[in-house]
């Protein structure tokens, strides 16, 4: 992955001072205004994270971020403002233009490690979109065919992903690209059930110790087949917990809420797909 960093600025010697303070630890390159970003984007492009300042002659910094975006989609924005600033910052951020804003004067220790957290932010997108892109995705597609193929199975991966991405908002907890991958192939499972096993986990009571046991099966075959997934083991681990998270606390970790929430997801997506009203499950 890239860890190529690109700072942007009029002020030329706070761009030397950035090259020094900065050049032990990460790769960085400046660029003196916005035309001069885009030239060097396309010399030595692309880069994993933006700094770019605001107020600058010719091409401020959303237009500058704009015309990056396009070429770098990946890449990760920081807009570098002053106290007049302030608002335009906060929309940016508020719209997703930008990850962050530092307000100038600010101290080297924040901008290194407003750099760090940017940089794994981009490594998550990166990751996420590897996944879904290479050659995973035949392998997701697979399974998610496993899953939904019989006629009458009552479960649709899509939506389940959707819901869980919409309950994450709701409940201001931030997703990772394992939840969204887990949300579409947590049950692959199912294929590996019995005909006799797979009629009962369709027409049980969902709230049946007999349809929970079964629920338990499901998710303990799904991490077993892939666990020889590459960077699949948090998922992994993340599975084995779904049958018996059934309390929302808000101080527990992030793999055991995840966990709750594909249950719920799971749930939902079945009996409302089944014809139960959205209040009554």
């Amino acid at each position: 992955m890239s860890s190529k960093i690109l700072f942007i600025d009029d002020d030329v010697t706070l761009l030397n001072m950035m090259s020094r303070n900065l050049g032990m630890d990460y790769s960085i390159q400046t660029a003196e205004g916005g035309e001069a970003a885009l030239d060097a984007v396309d010399s030595n492009g692309p880069f994993s994270v933006v700094i770019c300042d605001m107020q600058m002659p010719k091409m401020n910094g959303i237009e500058t971020i704009g015309h990056l975006r396009k070429k770098m989609p990946q890449a990760v924005f920081v807009m570098l403002t002053g106290n007049q600033d302030l608002k335009t910052a906060v929309d940016a951020v508020n719209t997703g233009k930008v990850f962050q804003f530092l307000n100038k004067p600010c101290e080297m220790a924040e901008i290194t490690a407003t750099i760090d957290s940017a940089q794994k932010h981009h490594n998550s997108l990166v990751s996420e979109r590897e996944l879904l892109s290479g050659t995973f995705a035949g392998t997701l597609d697979l399974m998610t065919d496993l899953i939904e193929m019989p006629d009458g199975r009552h479960i649709d991966t899509t939506r389940i992903a959707e819901a869980i991405s919409d309950l994450a908002i709701r409940m201001s907890f931030k997703l990772g690209w394992e939840e969204r991958i887990a949300a579409r192939v947590f049950l692959v499972g199912l294929a590996m059930l019995s005909p006799t096993e797979a009629q009962k986990f369709e027409l049980l009571d969902p709230t049946s110790d007999e349809h929970k046991a079964l629920f338990a099966k499901i998710c303990k075959t799904s991490a077993g087949l892939l666990k020889k997934m590459p960077r699949f083991g948090w998922i992994v681990d993340l599975l084995k917990l779904v049958p018996t998270e059934d309390c929302y606390r808000p101080s527990a970790e992030r793999i055991e809420v995840s966990a709750l929430f594909l249950r719920v997801v799971f749930y939902w997506n079945f009996l409302t797909m089944k014809g139960l009203g959205v209040d009554a499950t």
